[in-house]
């Protein structure tokens, strides 16, 4: 996995100048990057290849699909039918086109609306896409969580008991009102119920 901040980004964060504190920040993004994947349900890397992925499609005219970045390499089959341009309309969310959203926030694409005709649905994966899954850029909001969380990560090795003394590192993004209030409205509908 990549993180959403390099360690120069980080060390600057924390105001650290002490060379012996560099993998240990550098583990702490990490740990902190992933940690936020887990928590919003979805990734914010940004694909620089294209990867194939199958998906069972419940409704007739929209398919719910994992965040695709853009259109390069975007090649889509329905039921081994590969589709034109002008056969579907990729949404952000169900009804919406435009990027940027109004908070002015470049979403992946979620929705893949049918045009021409209905999906095939018969409960299996059928609808295959071929597409640079994940997000065009990384969030501000997200760069900014990854350090704090980051930080707060690291300052568990002053605790009594260290990281373990941490615990459930969703439940501490939850727990941290300023990490969870940036990385609320970036989670996934898929996410409802995580704590």
């Amino acid at each position: 996995m990549t993180s959403y901040v390099t360690p120069a980004e980080a060390e600057s964060y924390f105001r650290s100048t002490v060379t012996a504190d560099i993998v240990e920040i550098e583990a702490a993004v990490e740990v902190a990057s992933n940690a936020i994947d887990f928590y919003t349900h979805r990734s914010f890397i940004v694909p620089t290849v294209a990867t194939t992925r199958a998906f069972v499609v419940a409704d007739g005219y929209l398919a719910k699909v994992d965040d695709i970045a853009n259109t390069t390499d975007l090649v889509i089959v329905d039921n081994a039918s590969t589709l034109a341009a002008a056969d579907y309309q990729l949404e952000t969310s169900p009804g919406r086109t435009a990027r940027p959203d109004p908070a002015g926030l470049t979403r992946p694409y979620a929705y893949v609306r049918r045009l021409s005709g209905s999906w095939y649905h018969d409960e299996e994966a059928t609808l295959v896409i071929t597409a640079r899954y994940g997000w065009p850029a990384v969030p501000d909001a997200v760069k900014l969580a990854t350090k704090m969380l980051a930080k707060d990560l690291l300052s568990a090795r002053d605790t009594r008991f260290g990281l373990a003394q941490v615990g459930d590192f969703s439940r501490r993004i939850s727990t941290n009102g300023m990490v969870s209030a940036l990385l609320d409205p970036l989670k996934s509908a898929d996410s409802i119920g995580i704590a």
